[in-house]
């Protein structure tokens, strides 16, 4: 089991991420304030990048652990560059479950 940290900007998408993160038998914590409010580690950050402070904890959690994967969901057509930090995967919206799930899987396996 990993811990997977989500960083979403909508509620009900934050919902959705949790229930198909734990359903592939990992660990969820949802983002909702700033790194500094609440510094954590995890094995994979699952970001929406226009979610409040989602480039934040990006950096930071790259700051602490350079290799720890990031799958940016929904960014269409932003170019994944201009965001200030490097997405391991990108996964454009609309995406299926099964899209979700294969990219947190190939991120895991790659750390």
């Amino acid at each position: 089991m990993k811990r997977i940290l989500i960083c979403a900007d909508d509620m009900v998408v934050e919902s959705l991420l949790v229930v198909v993160v734990e359903h592939m038998g990992h660990e969820t914590d949802t983002l909702r304030f700033t790194p500094h409010d609440a510094p954590v580690a995890g094995d994979l950050l699952l970001v929406d990048p226009t979610a409040p402070h989602a480039v934040a904890w990006a950096r930071a959690l790259r700051h602490l652990d350079p290799a720890i994967p990031v799958v940016a969901v929904g960014l269409s057509p932003v170019d994944p560059d201009s965001l200030g930090f490097a997405p391991t995967t990108v996964i454009p919206k609309p995406f299926s479950l099964d899209e979700l799930r294969d990219a947190v899987e190939q991120s895991l396996r790659r750390r």
